[in-house]
């Protein structure tokens, strides 16, 4: 159980600015109650943002754009299923769409992936996300969480091929989240790819 001092850091820690929520494509389908009651007197509840209505998206994926969901985007991209699957046969990709998902989110390369709000004095909270590894198994994938540049969280997670993995995080008051690959070498045989199928905000 939490000591009286962590429930306090706890409940701070959510207090944060929800200007955001007015740029969130908010879908009631994947919102629902956490249970947290132990924190607060009412429940929780979270939005889920998914990649199936990027505007003016292409079969073949690109650059996430800027401003989705209320978010900027840094080296993630878009990928609908027909084109992963028939592009990258036999990976993580075949299956990565679950839940009749059409559209994942996915990195580029050595290249951290990273998101931040578009408005820079605004800050968000991070209840959890799904991800799976595209091609190396046993895939270490290390997340963090900062606010005005100073870190304030991190998560080391090792990701499959086979299913997506769920990754509570509860992490509240950050404004950017990095996705980073720990001591991974790019090469032909590990490639440093992961997917991101949904992304849970806490409201």
């Amino acid at each position: 159980m939490f000591s009286d001092q962590q429930l306090v850091m706890f409940r701070q820690s959510y207090k944060y600015d929800q200007s955001w929520k007015s740029s969130l494509v908010y879908n009631s389908k994947y919102c629902f109650p956490v249970n947290l009651s132990f924190l607060f007197s009412e429940s929780v509840r979270i939005s889920t943002i998914t990649f199936a209505r990027i505007p003016k998206a292409i079969l073949s994926g690109a650059e996430i754009p800027d401003g989705y969901a209320g978010f900027k985007w840094y080296n993630v991209y878009y990928m609908f299923e027909k084109y992963a699957i028939e592009t990258y046969p036999n990976t993580g990709f075949t299956n990565a769409y679950t839940d009749n998902r059409k559209c994942v989110a996915c990195n580029v390369g050595i290249n951290p992936m990273a998101i931040f709000l578009a408005n820079s004095r605004g800050t968000f909270g991070l209840h959890s996300f799904e991800a799976i590894a595209i091609f190396d198994e046993n895939f270490k994938l290390v997340v963090n969480g900062y606010r005005h540049g100073e870190l304030l969280y991190t998560k080391s997670i090792t990701l499959t091929t086979t299913n997506p993995t769920l990754i509570v995080l509860d992490w509240g008051r950050a404004d950017k989240v990095t996705f980073t690959f720990g001591d991974y070498i790019e090469s032909p045989l590990h490639p440093t790819y992961f997917a991101l199928t949904c992304l849970n905000l806490l409201l």
